[in-house]
């Protein structure tokens, strides 16, 4: 089991200032890696690792500075 940090769709939203539809889409669309961590359910419950959200956030040129600002490091 994993002790790393997991963020949701609507708190990634809100980081960034889009709507969590849009978080949504990336997943489904593979953009963004992302758990269903409600497995056997009509809609799944989607979790993105700190670790994915960082590597997201550097391949689109997020400097360290603004992850910092983002993740209150």
């Amino acid at each position: 089991m994993s002790t790393e940090k997991t963020f949701s769709p609507s708190v990634i939203a809100a980081m960034l200032g889009v709507r969590p539809v849009t978080v949504h889409r990336w997943i489904q669309d593979k953009v963004l890696t992302a758990v269903n961590v409600q497995r056997g359910q009509r809609r799944p419950t989607y979790r993105v690792f700190e670790s994915t959200l960082v590597a997201f956030f550097r391949e689109r040129g997020v400097s360290e500075a603004e992850l910092r600002v983002l993740f209150r490091k």
